[in-house]
């Protein structure tokens, strides 16, 4: 019988790896900042009406709300050298829409303040159930 002795390869050693080292953590006074919206966000266009909310509150608040949206939106359209650009903006800073909510005993007032804005001019009024 013959016996072969042969040496063992040696295989290549694996590097170790290198860890990364690790942050340092933030002082304590430290706090991250934010990062910032990509848009503004939607004011909220409803009105939520309850059977306790008197009518005059109701149709100053609607009112209040128009007013400011509509005379802001012109203001900041209007300017020198634009043309038609100024009108288109300004006609659509007019149409506003507000939704009035309510359920149960408040919906009589919500038709109220809704007939109310229908007899002044210059407002569309849409009743949906």
């Amino acid at each position: 019988m013959q016996t072969s002795t042969t040496t063992p390869q040696n295989p290549k050693p694996k590097p170790e790896p290198n860890p990364t080292p690790k942050a340092r953590p933030p002082p304590p006074t430290h706090r991250p900042a934010k990062r910032p919206l990509l848009h503004p966000p939607q004011t909220p266009r409803t009105i939520y009406i309850s059977s306790r909310t008197p009518f005059v509150s109701a149709v100053k608040r609607a009112q209040r709300f128009l007013d400011t949206k509509s005379t802001t939106n012109i203001t900041t359209t209007k300017g020198k050298g634009k043309g038609a650009a100024d009108t288109k903006s300004a006609k659509a800073a007019k149409n506003v829409d507000v939704t009035l909510k309510a359920s149960g005993k408040a919906i009589d007032m919500t038709l109220q303040v809704a007939l109310y804005f229908q007899s002044q001019s210059g407002y569309v009024v849409r009743i949906r159930t």
